[in-house]
């Protein structure tokens, strides 16, 4: 019962970690389609936003990890 309870919780670390991936991939998309002038306040405000949801995927993933 345990071993499937962490199997379990590995895939829920593994997908937080794809998530946060797929977050860095989203933000080079979005810095490559913007003009040069608008790139540093745009971008600024993305990161921002990607942080917040990157640092929730990052203690999701730490409190995921205690169970294992």
């Amino acid at each position: 019962m345990i071993s499937e309870e962490k199997k379990l919780v590995t895939k829920q670390i593994e997908s937080q970690a794809s998530a946060i991936e797929q977050d860095g991939i989203k933000l080079r998309q979005y810095a490559e389609n913007i003009t040069t002038e608008e790139r540093i306040e745009t971008l600024k405000e993305a990161i921002e936003g990607l942080t917040k949801e990157i640092t929730g995927r990052l203690s999701e993933i730490a409190e995921l990890a205690k169970k294992l």
